[in-house]
């Protein structure tokens, strides 16, 4: 069955009266981009809530600049940006300049270091801010624009938009798929833009021959074939039975995705996700650091993440440790074995009653 989203009444009117949506984001950003180098703006603001797509933009500008040697890139933090990275003269045997400069948010008072480039001449070099924020400070945006400034902000795509970020991600891996296909990608991944993107990275090494990309169109069929996905909602569903100890609720749960023609290997592979995590956590707690810095805990959603810590204080990790190895044996069951592959996944959910902390 060919899965298609049909919004609401609520959401197609959100549709309507949507100013500025992400296929206009990604309508001016490739126009940018096919303009070539000589064409990029001389400064360019972009900002927006999402990372994945403000690294993108990032890594698309950094090989534009890059590929025909026409300058040399310099990348900033903005907490450490100044007036003097921002602004040199270059000799003519030089190539030209380009900085990026990230997390400009981080920044205080940015608006008074722009009024001083402001008053500078003779600028050599093209400067890229990039703001993890959906809206730039006014102060910022009036100096901004007194520079010239070319405005991009970026906006991740709604539900409805998923199909048109996820052909361009194909495309970008050289790769194309059929709406069939498509639609099983948009309905298993979910609107996680960083899933989406390891996803597709994943099909573009499947489906190359010796480092070379095998263009054609792939089916629906092909990738159920080589990839095992689980709906976004029911991952997160499974990690929570099993970071509240409600074993019974997640062998449920295992067996309902089981009937509904979830791969056995996927499911196992939550699991062991969920063991990595709990490892990683109780490691970094160890070292008395602020966990706020831990990447694993930023990586996740607050709620879950605020789970996981108190996971940690509660449970052997000795034993999560032990249950990781016990998904190893149970992959080399599921692709070897006849055993039913809901027995294979119950007795490790079950070895999760062992781990509580002593």
């Amino acid at each position: 069955m060919t899965w298609v989203f049909t919004p609401t009444l609520d959401e197609v009117k959100n549709m309507a009266r949507e100013e500025y949506n992400y296929k206009d984001f990604s309508t001016s950003f490739s126009s940018i981009l096919h303009k070539g180098y000589g064409n990029l703006p001389k400064i360019a603001a972009c900002y927006g809530k999402s990372e994945v797509l403000l690294w993108s933009v990032i890594q698309k500008l950094e090989k534009e600049c890059l590929q025909k040697r026409e300058a040399t890139v310099t990348f900033c933090d903005g907490a450490q940006l100044d007036l003097d990275r921002m602004h040199c003269q270059r000799s003519f045997f030089e190539k030209e300049s380009v900085l990026f400069v990230r997390h400009c948010e981080k920044k205080p008072d940015f608006w008074r270091l722009l009024q001083e480039l402001s008053c500078k001449s003779g600028m050599d070099k093209k400067i890229f801010f990039f703001f993890l924020d959906s809206k730039l400070p006014v102060k910022v945006e009036t100096e901004l624009k007194k520079l010239n400034t070319f405005f991009l902000k970026c906006v991740e795509p709604k539900p409805w938009e998923m199909s048109l970020y996820i052909n361009e991600k194909l495309k970008e891996y050289m790769l194309e798929a059929d709406s069939n296909a498509v639609s099983l990608l948009c309905e298993t991944l979910g609107s996680n833009l960083a899933t989406v993107d390891n996803e597709i990275q994943k099909l573009s090494l499947i489906f190359s021959d010796q480092g070379k990309l095998i263009r054609r169109v792939l089916s629906r069929e092909e990738i159920l074939s080589h990839v095992g996905f689980i709906r976004e909602d029911s991952v997160f569903q499974l990690d929570s039975f099993l970071l509240e100890k409600k074993l019974g609720f997640a062998s449920g749960l295992i067996a309902d995705l089981l009937r509904r023609g979830e791969s056995a290997t996927a499911i196992l592979g939550v699991v062991a996700r969920h063991c990595r995590i709990a490892m990683k956590i109780a490691a970094f707690k160890k070292t008395g650091l602020d966990l706020s810095a831990s990447a694993t805990t930023k990586s996740l959603p607050a709620g879950i993440a605020r789970k996981y810590l108190q996971y940690a204080d509660t449970t052997s990790i000795k034993k999560i440790t032990a249950v990781l190895k016990e998904c190893q044996k149970a992959d080399l069951l599921l692709k070897s074995s006849k055993i039913p592959p809901e027995i294979i996944l119950n007795h490790v959910v079950q070895l999760f009653s062992h781990a509580q902390a002593k």
